[in-house]
């Protein structure tokens, strides 16, 4: 947690200060705050999301990369989450849904009060996108 909490910090400045491609935040941003544990800031990139202007970042260490959106209020939105870290009734919400799928990547989303995992799938070849709450059930 203490990794979301330095990259929330960063991606505030960022916004404030205007600095949103890598390159600008690179220089705006001291190295202190591009180090969180230890992993390090990769990229940041601000962009438009449903008319909304947010950051996505990717941080990394030796083993781990990850991404997540931070609204522009400085709020974490969502993070790439290992499927491992999906509570077992949402993954089995998941397998009943979508039976013989292949994980491609999983986001913890914060909507609110609301947490849900944004679960993106391949089925045939085809995409395939559940929402499903921490309770397991669909959204």
């Amino acid at each position: 947690m203490r990794t979301i909490y330095g990259l929330v910090l960063a991606l505030t400045f960022a916004l404030r200060t205007g600095a949103a491609p890598f390159e600008e935040a690179k220089l705006a941003l001291p190295t202190s705050h591009q180090l969180a544990g230890d992993r390090r800031l990769a990229w940041i990139a601000r962009r438009k999301d449903a008319g909304q202007t947010c950051f996505e970042a990717s941080y990394m260490s030796a083993d781990i990369k990850r991404t997540c959106i931070v609204s522009q209020e400085g709020k974490l939105a969502s993070v790439d989450t290992p499927y491992e870290e999906v509570p077992a009734v949402a993954q089995r919400t998941a397998r009943e849904k979508a039976p013989g799928a292949g994980v491609v990547k999983v986001e913890k989303v914060f909507e609110g009060p609301a947490l849900y995992y944004g679960q993106h799938l391949r089925r045939d070849g085809k995409p395939l996108t559940l929402e499903i709450g921490e309770d397991g059930k669909p959204r």
